[in-house]
């Protein structure tokens, strides 16, 4: 089973992204956050697998839940989602193994392949 957490400040992208992954058996969706506060409240507590977060929601912003989750050693992967039309590795100092960074619809259509990629498993 991957363990899932979905924060974003938008309550419907939250219900569109659950809608998709709850499509595949083999992902649980263990926490809801809208915003960096609860997403990293929720991290902490459930340890998820994969943690997928808005880039630009309140209190702390995305790239500011990635450097909690690094400094607190958790083994979560993030994918960061952005409104912005990018596919990309988080490069910098957030460019680890454990963080991604793809824009909104993108990462939608891509979520398998994220996936795969982010947990290192066989297929979904």
């Amino acid at each position: 089973m991957i363990k899932v957490v979905l924060a974003d400040d938008h309550h419907l992208v939250r219900q569109g992204i659950r809608a998709l992954l709850e499509r595949d058996k083999r992902i649980q969706i263990v926490g809801e956050a809208p915003n960096g506060q609860e997403a990293l409240e929720l991290i902490a507590r459930h340890q998820p697998d994969v943690a997928i977060v808005d880039i630009r929601m309140p209190m702390p912003n995305g790239i500011m839940v990635i450097e909690q989750v690094r400094a607190l050693k958790l083994p979560t992967r993030v994918i960061i989602l952005s409104m912005y039309m990018m596919t990309r590795w988080c490069a910098g100092p957030y460019g680890t193994a454990r963080a991604a960074i793809c824009s909104s619809i993108r990462s939608l259509r891509n979520c398998p392949w994220l996936f795969r990629r982010r947990c290192r498993i066989s297929a979904i």
